[in-house]
């Protein structure tokens, strides 16, 4: 898993996009079964879906659980005090 800062992170509001590599291809069945179970997962933990006057929301950006958005390469944030980047080595094993 890769987990990056996009241009537009900041102090106070940090936006990160994350890469979960796969061992194989995905179907556009599996890719949105995988997406909607971690945003289920979220609100299960007690991430709300909608920013308001809740403690916590998940932050998950729910117009790109598409299989065929479009995203663009890591880069540092425009205030260039984002959070760093995280690397794990482990593959999602799809099946």
């Amino acid at each position: 898993m890769t987990i990056y800062s996009t241009h537009s992170s900041t102090q106070n509001q940090f936006r990160f996009r994350v890469f979960i590599p796969t061992n194989n291809d995905l179907t556009i069945e599996a890719y949105e079964a995988i997406t909607h179970q971690i945003l289920s997962d979220l609100i299960e933990a007690g991430y709300a879906n909608k920013k308001g006057n809740v403690d916590k929301t998940h932050g998950l950006d729910t117009s790109k659980m598409s299989p065929i958005s479009l995203f663009y390469l890591p880069c540092r944030p425009a205030d260039k005090e984002g959070p760093s980047s995280k690397r794990t080595r482990t593959k999602l094993d799809s099946h």
